[in-house]
């Protein structure tokens, strides 16, 4: 009978912490009516590149497979760094390794394609990379006991893993002290030595995946309508709160590293893809990055 009552428990944790703090379907079985889907852009340090997973519904494509792809911000010299699956990626501060998940964390030297996996579990996601490129932070749904699963950091280096709080699609502040997350509360930031959290928007189901711009000024953030997405703004008091994308796909935004614009994922203009697009954080110069 306490087996049962554990497995219960297990349970009921996995489906409240995909059901709270997921911004997409984990490893998501693609719509067959898009052609591809390009999805989770993450600019690259330099504000050259553009990181982004691309699913092609035709296996047998072999000019452009699913895998893990970089692209300069104007369209052009799109490169495959990984085939096959590889999720939600982020760059290293130093612009030369990517982090991604495919329910584990690996990361990827974006130059010689040298892999290193840094989790052995399952159901871990949303990997960032601390600013000081110690860390990793990423959301674990599936980790157990049942009051550890949430939102983990890992050392880079020495693979130390330690347990930070309930909730899921974490993202550092520029200082390297915080992190902003989607918690039971709504949008939280916590510092990380754990002595002080705040949550600046109250929970609303349909909020989550923000992203801090590295001005350190305000943060991105997706609330979910029941079809498609919207990206809002705010400043990291939860003020000021402001539409800037009113239709898209659901995924965590991207900041440049001027903290000007902003790389999300959303229809093409034929609606039978799915692709990367730019914008200015005033609602100026949208456009499409990915065909």
């Amino acid at each position: 009978m306490q087996f049962l009552i554990v497995i219960k428990r297990i349970t009921a944790v996995i489906f409240i912490s995909l059901y709270l703090f997921s911004c997409n379907t984990i490893e998501p079985p693609p719509p067959p009516k898009y052609q591809s889907i390009d999805e989770s852009p993450a600019w690259s340090p330099d504000g050259k590149w553009i990181a982004y997973y691309h699913f092609n519904s035709n296996p047998d494509d072999s000019l452009y497979p699913t895998g893990l792809y970089i692209i300069d911000t104007s369209g052009s010299n799109r490169r495959l760094i990984i085939a096959g699956r590889a999720y939600n990626p982020d760059w290293s501060p130093d612009g030369s390794l990517l982090a991604f998940d495919v329910g584990r964390i690996f990361i990827t030297n974006v130059y010689t394609g040298e892999l290193k996996q840094l989790t052995f579990g399952s159901g871990q996601h949303f990997p960032q990379w601390s600013p000081d490129g110690k860390y990793i932070a990423f959301e674990d749904v599936i980790n157990t006991p049942p009051d550890t699963a949430g939102i983990w950091i890992i050392n880079v280096n020495t693979l130390e893993m330690r347990y930070f709080d309930r909730g899921g699609t974490p993202d550092w502040s520029p200082d390297n002290t915080s992190l902003v997350y989607k918690s039971l509360e709504g949008i939280t930031i916590g510092k990380i030595d754990g002595t002080s959290f705040k949550t600046i928007l109250p929970i609303k189901k349909e909020t989550g995946c923000p992203r801090w711009s590295p001005d350190g000024t305000t943060i991105a953030y997706i609330r979910d309508k029941p079809i498609w997405a919207t990206i809002w703004l705010m400043d990291t008091e939860g003020g000021n709160q402001r539409e800037l994308v009113s239709n898209c796909y659901s995924s965590p935004p991207s900041w440049s590293p001027d903290s000007r614009k902003i790389a999300f994922q959303n229809l093409n203009p034929e609606k039978n893809k799915i692709v990367i697009w730019i914008i200015n954080i005033d609602g100026s110069g949208l456009k499409q990055i990915t065909y």
